[in-house]
């Protein structure tokens, strides 16, 4: 069903959008002209756990909270059920799954991982349940996804990019640094002309701190909480600026990693 949104806040004179949080998301997703491509950005640390994970040749399942229903879907699928992260001491224990990419890495071969958190698999779900395509971007496959993203587009669809945010202690949303600059360095992929406005203050964004990224990533909000929590080496992990070449692509209710462009109907 069409909403009944305010159109100019849909961005709809560009194929190529930008947006925050799930409620945005859903909103300019469902008055999309052609088929749809949405990029869910959630730097710290879904989007990079989803990005480790699938490099390494596993699926992951995304999941909203990790309560019985995760764990459910963990027996029922056979996969590792991620746990939360520690609020204290340094870090997770040695082959403990969670919403850490140091875990990721850290961790011996696994086929599949359920991780649930609130913001990217959120959003994810919820874009799938729209009809579009779901992929996951971050710093990490900034460049890969961008590229993934601009054939879709030469082939006719609209893409839109969604920095996810964090959370509040109150449940609203807070806008956070560090998925700005990750959805603005995808973002850079496409022709200027291409980009919507908001498009553009993420890539003006990104540009800003391109060659500071590392650092900066360690005094905004969010790197600095992480840091003090004992997730140093998580900032560090989430800073890699394309290092990999993997687009995780949301197929059956989980990511898995693809480079294979889907056919446009």
């Amino acid at each position: 069903m069409k909403n009944e949104h305010n159109p100019a806040l849909l961005q709809g004179n560009w194929p190529v959008r930008c947006v925050w949080g799930g409620s945005g998301a859903r909103y300019i997703a469902s008055e999309a002209k052609a088929p749809l491509l949405a990029v869910v950005v959630d730097v710290c640390s879904f989007s990079t756990c989803v990005s480790m994970a699938t490099d390494r040749g596993a699926v992951v399942y995304p999941y909203r909270w990790r309560d019985t229903g995760a764990a459910r879907l963990a027996e029922r699928t056979g996969a590792i059920l991620a746990s939360q992260r520690h609020h204290r001491g340094v870090g997770d224990p040695p082959g403990q799954l969670s919403l850490s990419p140091a875990s990721i890495l850290a961790a011996e071969p696994f086929k599949a991982l359920v991780l649930p958190s609130p913001n990217g698999s959120t959003i994810s779900a919820s874009l799938a349940e729209t009809g579009a395509e779901v992929v996951v971007g971050c710093l990490r496959n900034a460049r890969a996804v961008g590229d993934y993203a601009a054939d879709h587009l030469a082939r006719g669809g609209e893409v839109l990019v969604v920095s996810a945010g964090e959370r509040w202690p109150d449940g609203t949303m807070r806008v956070a640094s560090e998925d700005l600059w990750g959805a603005g360095a995808i973002l850079c992929a496409f022709p200027a002309e291409s980009r919507s406005p908001e498009a553009e203050v993420a890539v003006d964004a990104y540009r800003a701190v391109k060659r500071t990224l590392a650092g900066r990533l360690k005094t905004i909000s969010s790197g600095i909480e992480l840091i003090a929590l004992g997730y140093g080496d998580d900032v560090n992990l989430i800073g890699q600026l394309n290092a990999s070449n993997g687009v995780p692509i949301l197929v059956d209710g989980a990511f898995q990693a693809t480079r294979k462009p889907r056919q446009l109907t």
